[in-house]
């Protein structure tokens, strides 16, 4: 059993430190996400503005952006719910994990 669980540890260390890796890159990604998104509607305001401050012209091209951009979105964010929850699951793991090597004693009767 004590193999088993060196193999289970060392596992479960490779895919925290994958997780921790991955942090930064989805952060920069919802950081450039943030400046798209912030762009996007500085066009649309100045579409809006060159067509005498209609706020609900948006032409079929800055739709398929905002569309395309939507569907970017739920796709980070689905992404990144499956990294935390690993992170979540590898949580749970090590307190099971502690709580049987605290209640397993096979040297006391």
């Amino acid at each position: 059993i004590h193999n088993k669980t060196e193999s289970v540890e060392k596992k479960n260390s490779a895919q925290q430190a994958l997780r921790e890796a991955f942090d930064p890159f989805f952060g920069a990604l919802h950081e450039g996400l943030k400046q798209l998104d912030k762009i996007v509607r500085t066009h649309e305001k100045a579409k809006a503005e060159a067509n005498g401050n209609k706020r609900s012209f948006v032409d079929r091209k800055t739709k398929a952006l905002k569309s395309a951009l939507e569907a970017l979105h739920t796709e980070v964010k689905n992404a990144e719910s499956d990294y935390k929850h690993i992170h979540w699951l590898q949580g749970k793991l090590r307190m099971r994990m502690s709580r049987v090597f605290v209640s397993w004693r096979p040297w006391k009767k």
